[in-house]
Parts: C-alpha cells; sequence; structure tokens
C-alpha cells in the first residue's frame, strides 16, 4: 500500500509545473554557455565552435556553467573545471 502511494506521489510531482520549472533552469543555464562559448571560441578561431562548446557544456555541472556564463576574463575567472573542459574540446586554441 505504502509503495503504491509513494509511486503515485512521485508521478504526481514529477508532471507537475514546480518541477517542470526546475528543469527549466537547467536548459535556460546550458542554453545561455553554449551561445557564449559559441560566441567566445568563434572569436577565437575554433575550428567548430558548436560541436566543440557542445562538448564543453556536457563535462562541466550546471552551477560551472551557470558561473562561466558570468565571466569576463577567462585567463583569470575561469575556474580549473572550465580550464580542463576547455583544453579538451578545443585543442586548437591551447
Amino acid at each position: 500500500m505504502k509503495r503504491g502511494f509513494i509511486v503515485a506521489a512521485c508521478a504526481a510531482l514529477c508532471t507537475t509545473g514546480a518541477m517542470a520549472n526546475v528543469w527549466a533552469v537547467d536548459e535556460d543555464v546550458e542554453a545561455a554557455a553554449m551561445a557564449k562559448c559559441v560566441a567566445d571560441t568563434s572569436a577565437l578561431g575554433a575550428d567548430a565552435a558548436e560541436a566543440g562548446c557542445a562538448c564543453f557544456v556536457e563535462r562541466l555541472p550546471e552551477s560551472e556553467l551557470a558561473a562561466y556564463v558570468e565571466i569576463t576574463d577567462w585567463d583569470t575567472q575561469a575556474s580549473d573545471a572550465m580550464k580542463e573542459a576547455g583544453a579538451a574540446c578545443f585543442p586548437e586554441l591551447q
């Protein structure tokens, strides 16, 4: 009985607007990071900016992506995780 209630409660919670908003935030951060990455790396002459940025976004957690969107100077503000992802995804820019 408890198991059925828990499953029903989880199903109801996962289909509510509240949970949809949580997932939308992730997509917004990813989209903003992707757009910034493409703009930044294209300006630097990356060979395949969109593919490299997809790699970069996949490698970083949401908190790092949110921080990345806010940085204005890569050399002084990028975290070690950002720099490692950048090196892995854009070897031609190293």
